[in-house]
């Protein structure tokens, strides 16, 4: 049962950072909260256009939004740390698709990009909101 839990958190947390990206996507596609200072790398398969900063407050929304939801699911699962899991779960799927993105657009392999997307800050203001929220909404839950 323990296993399944944990594949099942594991899902959660995975599918919250998936959809974090595609509501982003969707933001840009539709223009929507365009104004304010932007922030760079957020979007990284559109990094080679040009087109991969994005307004602070769409990604503050977003990523706090997709954190809340994944605290919540997660604590209903039985998760204690549901800041780390999310928070880490971000971070991967950001990383691994950033360095997929970095290798297509220079027709390398993916491995020697891996390293470089511990420096992007995005990556990690990303993790950074996920994590708060889905620590406040576990707390929330209990």
């Amino acid at each position: 049962m323990k296993a399944a839990r944990n594949a099942a958190a594991g899902l959660v947390a995975v599918l919250a950072a998936g959809a974090g990206v595609g509501w982003l996507y969707l933001l840009w596609q539709g223009h929507a909260l365009g104004g304010g200072p932007r922030l760079r790398e957020v979007l990284p398969l559109e990094h080679l256009a040009r087109a991969d900063a994005q307004p602070v407050l769409s990604v503050v929304l977003v990523w706090l939004t997709v954190g809340g939801a994944a605290g919540i699911a997660l604590a209903l699962l039985g998760v204690r740390r549901t800041g780390l899991a999310a928070g880490i779960a971000v971070l991967l799927v950001l990383g691994l698709t950033g360095a997929a993105s970095d290798a297509v657009q220079n027709t390398q392999p993916v491995l020697p990009h891996l390293a470089p997307q511990l420096g992007r800050g995005a990556t990690w203001f990303a993790a950074a909101l996920v994590a708060a929220a889905a620590t406040v909404a576990r707390r929330a839950v209990a």
